[in-house]
């Protein structure tokens, strides 16, 4: 192979690159992503709300998020959440959480893993629930590393979704490769997962022809 058409390879398979739907990095693309997927947790914008810090003014990412999934889920006693925990000191962890929701909302019925198996995750969406994720960063929104839970609104073999507390827009919504988002959730000594088992919203009416 002559030189000039090694060269003329590499460009057309960096022009490719450059035009698959997430070249490189995760980046903001909405509640639509690749190839027409749509997230399956459409929270409305209307419900997002922004993170805070606690009384110590460490974040409540981890509350926040729950307050998500409540809200998406329609759990009554986590729509104030994450004003509750303003109260408390900010930061989360499994222990935390368990306390802070037997303090807060008793009767919520919720699972949490630390196992970083990606099943769970699957069959929380699956069955139309939304699952509250940690998440390391290194996306279009951090330069870094952080420590942050966020919520998981896709998942399948190829994609995922995710939307991020401190960025709640609903143009802001993150794709990004499924082992980009696996990285990202196990990353940081992550892999730890909130559920709430309450059953998820009804679907959408539509009508048969």
């Amino acid at each position: 192979m002559t030189m000039s058409k090694l060269k003329s390879i590499t460009s057309v398979l960096a022009i490719l690159l450059l035009l698959s739907p997430l070249a490189a990095t995760p980046h903001e693309m909405g509640p639509v992503g690749p190839d027409g997927r749509e997230i399956v947790c459409d929270l409305p914008q209307a419900e997002k709300k922004h993170n805070v810090g606690g009384r110590d003014g460490a974040g409540l990412c981890v509350f926040t998020s729950i307050e998500y999934a409540g809200r998406w889920q329609h759990v009554l006693p986590l729509f104030d959440f994450q004003k509750d925990m303003t109260q408390e000191d900010g930061g989360g962890w499994p222990d935390k959480v368990d306390d802070m929701l037997k303090k807060y909302a008793p009767s919520v019925a919720y699972i949490q893993d630390t196992t970083g198996d990606p099943k769970i995750l699957e069959l929380a969406l699956k069955t139309g629930r939304m699952p509250c994720v940690t998440y390391d960063g290194h996306d279009c929104h951090y330069s870094g590393t952080i420590g942050h839970m966020i919520c998981l609104v896709y998942l399948d073999d190829q994609y995922a979704a995710v939307t991020d507390n401190n960025f709640p827009e609903d143009e802001q919504v993150t794709w990004m490769t499924r082992d980009e988002f696996l990285a990202r959730w196990r990353g940081n000594g992550g892999g730890w997962t909130v559920i709430l088992l309450s059953p998820p919203p009804p679907p959408l009416p539509h009508n048969h022809k």
